[in-house]
């Protein structure tokens, strides 16, 4: 049994593998690819480089305040005025003189007495003095208002400098005395300016005669603020 005897044979297939397909645009994409990414990372890198350089630097700038330097005080070369009968005392220009009054030309206010006037001279041949401080007797204890009524009750009348009037304004000086200010237009040929004030059982009042000088005005301003009472 020849067919049976044979073994069956099984055709042999072979094995193929399937061979690889040549895509050639597959291969010209990614130079492409990589080519743009260089490109790009190039371009930013150049980007941030020149953002850097094209930066201004922050700087600490420390703002510095300039400590204003002390105003200089104008009466620190003044002279010193002490009069240790009526307890004053006040500064007053170096080349200026201060004097008394002679008591026998000064006027008798009945029981006031007489005033006790000192004369501030900037020259020694100044006939009328720019400045001068009157000093009255309050024995009475007045205020300036009914001290001016005793003054006008009696022998000073007219034309006289008052000491006080409704339209004078106040202010305190540097050691805290209140003062009364008034600008008058009857003192003789001259604007005057005047303060007031009282203490010690005694009116002060201070007269600028020469108002048309500004040196004057200061000097008297500057002679109210320097005035005080004395121990």
């Amino acid at each position: 049994m020849e067919n049976q005897n044979q073994q069956t044979q099984t055709p042999q297939v072979p094995n193929q593998m399937p061979s690889p397909v040549n895509n050639p645009s597959g291969s010209k994409v990614i130079p492409i690819i990589l080519g743009v990414a260089a490109v790009a990372i190039i371009a930013i890198s150049a980007y941030v480089l020149g953002t850097k350089q094209n930066q201004v630097p922050v700087q600490n700038i420390v703002q510095i305040t300039p400590i204003p330097s002390p105003t200089a005080d104008p009466t620190a070369s003044w002279k010193m005025y002490n009069n240790q009968q009526y307890g004053i005392a006040f500064m007053y220009p170096r080349e200026w003189n201060v004097a008394q009054r002679d008591v026998e030309k000064m006027e008798n206010l009945g029981e006031l007495g007489k005033p006790y006037i000192l004369e501030l001279r900037a020259k020694p041949n100044e006939q009328y003095p720019p400045i001068a401080l009157l000093i009255y007797n309050n024995v009475k204890n007045l205020s300036l208002e009914k001290f001016q009524e005793e003054l006008r009750s009696g022998p000073l009348t007219g034309d006289s400098i008052p000491i006080w009037t409704k339209f004078d304004s106040q202010i305190v000086n540097s050691d805290g005395i209140t003062v009364y200010y008034g600008n008058e237009k009857y003192c003789g040929s001259y604007q005057c300016r005047r303060y007031s004030w009282k203490g010690k059982n005694k009116i002060f009042t201070l007269i600028l005669f020469n108002n048309y000088i500004p040196t004057y005005h200061q000097i008297f301003d500057q002679i109210l603020s320097t005035f005080r009472f004395s121990n």
